[in-house]
């Protein structure tokens, strides 16, 4: 490209990204197309027993005498069911599959501290699927099942984040968060 298609393709560019939602595609890092749906198994065991451990430097008990535990870092924190035993990071998983996997619901927070938006992605350690990141959709009736949307990654910033996480059945996997200021990845247990 020359001179001025040079100039036209980059503000193209730079209109496409202006143009992405928060919980979009092209926000989180994936484009329309590039990853299909995950096959999500038919049958939803427990937890695995032989994960990796978790980093105890990024799981935190909410309380001295609570047994619920957050992770993260100053940064970011996800709150959600978390189990931690002898390092390692359980989380349960609803047995309803969407079809994005099976939803649990993990708040994302940015606190103070953190600078810019922080994306989320994560995979199976064993097979490589990965998890998917969404959120319900507005103006379901109360006694319908619930549409939800995701993506391959989510991306969280000040008061907007993904509320629900998806897995493609049970297993290990690992969670990394990367932004300003922010790089940390936790492995556990996924499972019924």
């Amino acid at each position: 490209m020359k001179g001025s298609g040079r100039l036209f393709g980059i503000l193209c560019g730079c209109l496409c990204l202006a143009a992405a939602d928060a919980f979009s595609p092209q926000a989180a890092g994936a484009l329309p197309g590039s990853s299909p749906p995950p096959t999500v198994a038919k049958t939803f065991f427990p937890a695995p027993q032989n994960c990796p451990r978790g980093d105890a430097n990024l799981t935190h008990r909410d309380g001295p005498q609570s047994s619920f535990f957050h992770i993260g870092s100053p940064a970011l924190i996800g709150f959600s069911a978390w189990e931690v035993s002898h390092g390692h990071v359980t989380l349960r998983f609803g047995v309803n599959p969407t079809r994005f996997g099976y939803p649990q619901k993990i708040f994302w927070q940015l606190t103070p501290h953190a600078r810019g938006p922080v994306t989320l992605r994560g995979w199976n350690l064993r097979t490589g699927q990965r998890i998917w990141f969404g959120h319900p959709l507005p103006a379901a009736p109360s006694n319908a099942v619930v549409p939800v949307i995701a993506w391959p990654a989510g991306l969280v910033r000040h008061h907007r984040a993904p509320t629900l996480t998806f897995i493609p059945s049970a297993g290990c996997y690992v969670i990394r968060a990367r932004g300003t200021h922010v790089d940390w990845s936790i492995s556990f247990a996924a499972g019924a």
